[in-house]
């Protein structure tokens, strides 16, 4: 690659560092974070639903799927829903 295409490449990043663009994506991101990290959950329950609202709000394209407890799939069974109220 040429000091050129080098440098031109590194001058588009530095003006998209610049711009507020990568701060407000940060930003965004971190937020995202924030509202997903207290949430309870495991393989299943209220708190994976919940989460993938969220997640569904954030990338509306995302499809989900609901597989009953005791489903056989390859060498595991979905387990039994639960729900951790106190720990």
């Amino acid at each position: 690659m040429s000091d050129g295409a080098r440098g031109g490449w590194l001058e588009r990043i530095a003006e998209t560092m610049n711009s507020g663009a990568a701060y407000e994506s940060g930003q965004a991101a971190y937020d995202l974070a924030c509202e997903l990290f207290p949430i309870n959950r495991s393989l299943t329950g209220p708190g994976v639903r919940q989460t993938l609202a969220i997640l569904k709000r954030e990338m509306p394209g995302l499809t989900t799927h609901a597989v009953p407890s005791g489903t056989q799939v390859f060498d595991w069974v979905v387990p039994d829903e639960w729900e951790v109220r106190e720990a």
